[in-house]
């Protein structure tokens, strides 16, 4: 095997094996603390993510270079490894241990579907070798983007309703009539 190949196997497996410690990691934290701090988490939903997003692109090139080889230069192989890569790490770096089942299940719904969409979007923004690179970006954009969204409908529905109450000042409560 001549060296540029060698070198070429050991980054793409390299990558592909720093995105499956990082989410095997991530995963057992969340399993035995339940969630990460605010500052670990934003952290991790941004520089993380994008680590394991090229990492999850470098396993699925290696996979798919192995066993399909037509499809190993493809812009649709880019846009699924990372966008399902970057939504689960995500995923786990928002997880909260008392958060219900609901808006869990709901939270890992929406981050695999806008990460794969964001993907999706940053993958036919460019061509070449920047569109997945741009795939990631869109991935880890869109992921948190959803999480976002789910956060701020979430913090509506549990706000009180405002209610306007009467004036307790006999002078106010005349005014208007």
């Amino acid at each position: 095997m001549p060296t540029i190949a060698r070198v070429i196997l050991a980054v793409l497996s390299g990558g592909a094996l720093l995105a499956l410690v990082l989410l095997g990691g991530m995963a057992l934290w969340v399993w035995r603390r339940g969630g990460f701090g605010v500052v670990a988490s934003v952290l991790l939903r941004s520089l993380a993510a994008a680590v394991v997003g090229l990492g999850g692109w470098f396993l699925a090139i290696l996979v798919v270079a192995s066993v399909w080889p037509e499809l190993f230069a493809s812009a649709g192989l880019a846009v699924v490894a990372s966008g399902i890569a970057v939504g689960l790490c995500v995923y786990l770096a928002w997880y909260r241990r008392g958060a219900g089942p609901g808006l869990r299940y709901g939270a890992l719904a929406a981050t695999l579907a806008w990460g794969l969409a964001g993907a999706w979007l940053g993958g036919h923004a460019v061509e070449g070798l920047a569109g997945a690179l741009t795939a990631i970006l869109g991935a880890v954009l869109a992921a948190n983007l959803a999480l976002l969204v789910l956060d701020i409908a979430r913090a509506r529905g549990q706000r009180p309703a405002m209610r306007t109450a009467r004036p307790s000042w006999p002078a106010l409560a005349g005014r208007g009539r």
